[in-house]
């Protein structure tokens, strides 16, 4: 696969780009009783369920790295896999969403689908591609019958 995206830094690199709205753009600040609660709860779900993803994938001793897909030794259908097919990027897009409802700035939510709209381009397509023709019609039954993020 050519890397087209490093994942954990394009979330990083998102997540600066909210602060930096926020702080350029405090006027656009919508704020919210229990706002940082909320944020939190949603940024520790994100956490929870990329820490239950990368379990899971150890569990299968199967390649947890979106650098290197073609040495996946099996596809992951339970658990957090049996509802979305990239349940550590939908990790990553939910820690997104707790920062931008920290930060408060509406404007954030561009930022979040350009992260779903690259994510899903240059990564998760490619990925789909050396799964199906690594796996056939096991992984092609998978994608039929389990959303790409949810």
């Amino acid at each position: 696969m050519k890397l087209r995206t490093v994942p954990p830094l394009f979330g990083l690199i998102c997540a600066l780009l909210m602060l930096g709205v926020a702080m350029l753009l405090p006027a656009a600040t919508i704020l919210f009783p229990g706002q940082k609660i909320v944020a939190l709860i949603v940024i520790a779900l994100g956490i929870l369920l990329d820490v239950i993803a990368a379990v899971q994938f150890r569990k299968h001793a199967t390649t947890i790295s979106p650098f290197n897909p073609e040495k996946t030794a099996s596809i992951v259908k339970t658990g957090v896999f049996g509802i979305s097919r990239n349940p550590m990027y939908l990790g990553m897009l939910l820690i997104l969403i707790g920062i931008g409802v920290f930060l408060g700035s509406p404007i954030n939510i561009i930022i979040l689908i350009v992260f779903v709209a690259a994510i899903t381009s240059l990564q998760i397509k490619p990925e789909e591609e050396i799964l199906e023709a690594k796996f056939g019609s096991d992984y092609a039954a998978y994608r039929d019958n389990v959303r790409r993020w949810i």
